[in-house]
């Protein structure tokens, strides 16, 4: 887990603020924030209408990417997995029965 630094740097933050600042600084906030993100696993189960789905698309479609561009870059960027696999496809067919991992979250193709 990461370490919570006020916005200052000067100090560990405990919601009063470590440092001279009487609120939490955003950048403690923001931490905090992803810190929670990152331990809290999430499994998304995606019903499949079709034969197949696009990977960068079925990651806008849960919700992983804003767009299915950004979705091509997650790929790109090897931060996703299909079947535990690294997958660089962007375009990559997903169909029923697969798992596509993102960071902590899994989707399960139905």
């Amino acid at each position: 887990m990461a370490e919570l630094v006020d916005a200052h740097g000067s100090g560990p933050c405990a919601f009063g603020c470590g440092g001279s600042s009487p609120l939490l600084g955003t950048k403690s906030a923001f931490i905090l924030l992803y810190s929670a993100s990152l331990s809290m696993s999430q499994n998304i189960q995606f019903d499949l209408t079709t034969e197949y789905v696009e990977l960068c698309n079925l990651l806008k479609l849960v919700g992983l990417a804003d767009s299915g561009g950004r979705g091509k870059a997650m790929v790109a960027e090897g931060l996703v997995k299909v079947d535990g696999l690294t997958e660089t496809r962007k375009t990559a067919k997903i169909r029923s029965g697969q798992t596509v991992l993102v960071a902590n979250q899994t989707i399960t193709i139905k």
